[in-house]
């Protein structure tokens, strides 16, 4: 009993942390400058998801091309011909949300790339 907790517990320790865990140890390391560019960027990529959607992207042809299809139909029975604002907002911060996991390894890049300029 002892030896497999010691051995869940190194294994644990030795497990790569998830990219929300690294954004966490980098705001706790770097401190208000982290969260000033996590946010930033966050403003961006919802400001872009905005404009696409704005812009008349065809956004169920964009996720049926990455073979998203189920995602499309949802999309297209919940969302799709447009809508007024506050339906494109909502479509936006989903597809915002669902790019999550791409954004945080560029917030962590960006974050490690800003303070390491700021410290010159």
């Amino acid at each position: 009993v002892m030896l497999r907790r010691s051995l869940q517990r190194a294994c644990q320790a030795q497990a790569k942390p998830s990219g929300q865990q690294r954004l966490k140890q980098l705001f706790m390391e770097y401190g208000k400058t982290a969260i000033v560019v996590h946010y930033t960027l966050s403003i961006a990529s919802m400001t872009l998801m905005y404009s696409l959607l704005r812009s008349g992207v065809d956004v169920s042809a964009q996720l049926r091309s990455v073979n998203l299809d189920t995602l499309a139909d949802q999309y297209d029975s919940r969302i799709g011909g447009g809508g007024d604002k506050a339906t494109t907002f909502f479509a936006a911060w989903c597809l915002h949300k669902a790019l999550m996991p791409v954004r945080y390894p560029i917030s962590a890049a960006c974050i490690v790339a800003v303070c390491s300029r700021l410290k010159r």
